[in-house]
């Protein structure tokens, strides 16, 4: 995939973790000071990386117009005195106060002072900066990995950095330098030891030398996802394995990226799934669809209605609802099914919450989608003029009192639900 994908990665997270806060584009963040700054060391006594601290499960909560953290059962980790926060990563999360952006971590310490005029959201140990309109990244000690010299930068992956200079993209190696100079028009993140790069018009692959592997031929490549990558030629989609041997024929109007085992493809205004063989899932029936998840449920539309299938096919859903979804698509390219475990989806013009079962654990008696967000461990954040929790039978655990709400969510939760769903 090209830096969109990460850019999808970072806005899903912010909406479903802390909806309100700002969804943030590649490059995703900025450091605008008179001097370029390093960001202070984490406190030595906090231990971020300590497997034996418990993974605590916390929700983004506003109220008087500052957001905080709250636990299970109410009681605040961090306390609601931020302006703006974003979504956890790696045990840190960017909160903006009086004075600035800075990091907390999951019990409650400030653990990188809030001085800051712009940060990203930590990825694999990194966060972007920007001074003076030139971008780099910073790691949580604090230290300058790739230097802040860039007119962009797109992410990391594999240890090396997508950066952009002069019109140009090429890679710089944490801990070496540029090691791929600057060269091409557009560019991908590297995925299983290959990258998608483009010039003179032509998309090919090269490794983490620089090498081309797969010849500057396609109209339009995506990254590597389980062993294959969806590419164009002409008009028409389909994906080649690393020998750029063509495993799924190139003969569909459109085709997502391999997730779970399958890829969406669509041809003659009708979608379906294909396997990691090229074979399909089922006949080209719906409407629209779905990735399938890590439930192993996907969303899948025929006519005007929507019901949920598995991996083999087999409708487990009924085709009962009028829509389903979240994020809006107005965030990414198509809807999310289940996340989480819980789907939220509209009956009769009123929108509830079901389980994998098809159990409606949220009575649809919402006029909005925006009143409900699904929920997870048990909890759905629902509102009535305020925001609250309630359990899977249906009562009010945590009573309405928030302006605003995010997801419980733990990191365990967050990697296996973002691998599914996000390459």
């Amino acid at each position: 995939m090209n830096f969109k994908g990460f850019i999808g990665l970072i806005a899903v997270l912010a909406l479903l973790m802390v909806p309100g806060t700002r969804a943030f584009a590649a490059p995703e963040a900025s450091l605008d000071t008179e001097q370029a700054v390093s960001v202070p060391a984490i406190n030595p006594e906090i231990n971020v990386d300590d497997k034996k601290i418990p993974d605590v499960i916390l929700a983004g909560v506003k109220t008087g117009g500052k957001w905080g953290f709250i636990d299970q059962q109410g009681e605040y980790i961090i306390p609601a005195e931020c302006k703006e926060i974003r979504a956890f990563e790696e045990g840190l999360i960017a909160v903006k106060k009086e004075t600035g952006w800075g990091f907390y971590d999951k019990k409650g310490q400030l653990v990188i002072p809030a001085q800051f005029d712009e940060v990203g959201t930590f990825k694999d140990g990194f966060v972007t900066a920007r001074h003076k309109n030139k971008w780099g990244y910073y790691d949580t000690q604090g230290q300058a990995v790739v230097p802040v010299e860039f007119d962009a930068v797109a992410g990391i992956s594999e240890n090396l950095a997508l950066v952009k200079s002069g019109g140009k993209w090429g890679y710089y190696r944490i801990g070496e330098g540029l090691v791929i100079p600057v060269q091409y028009k557009e560019a991908g993140l590297f995925a299983e030891g290959l990258a998608p790069v483009r010039n003179d018009g032509k998309w090919g692959y090269i490794d983490n030398t620089g090498k081309v592997m797969l010849p500057f031929q396609f109209k339009n490549a995506r990254q590597f996802s389980e062993g294959l990558a969806t590419v164009r030629i002409k008009d028409k989609w389909g994906a080649v394995d690393k020998t750029g041997a063509a495993v799924v024929p190139v003969q569909y109007d459109k085709m997502s990226a391999f997730r779970n085992g399958f890829a969406q493809v669509k041809d003659d205004q009708k979608w379906g799934f294909v396997d990691k063989t090229g074979k399909l899932l089922t006949p080209l029936r719906f409407d629209e669809v779905s990735s399938f998840g890590y439930d192993g449920l996907a969303a899948v539309r025929v006519g005007e209605r929507w019901g949920f299938i598995d991996t083999s096919g087999k409708t487990v859903i009924a085709f009962r609802y009028d829509d389903v979804g979240f994020p809006d698509k107005a965030v990414l390219e198509e809807k999310l099914g289940f996340f989480c475990g819980f789907a939220k989806v509209k009956i009769a013009d009123k929108w509830g919450v079901i389980d994998t079962t098809g159990r409606m654990v949220v009575p649809a008696v919402f006029d909005s989608a925006s009143e409900l967000m699904g929920g997870s461990f048990g909890m759905l954040p629902v509102k009535k003029r305020t925001w609250g929790f309630m359990d899977t039978t249906g009562q009010m655990v945590i009573e309405p009192k928030y302006s605003e709400v995010g997801l419980f969510w733990n990191q365990e939760m967050l990697e296996r639900e973002k691998s599914y769903y996000l390459n």
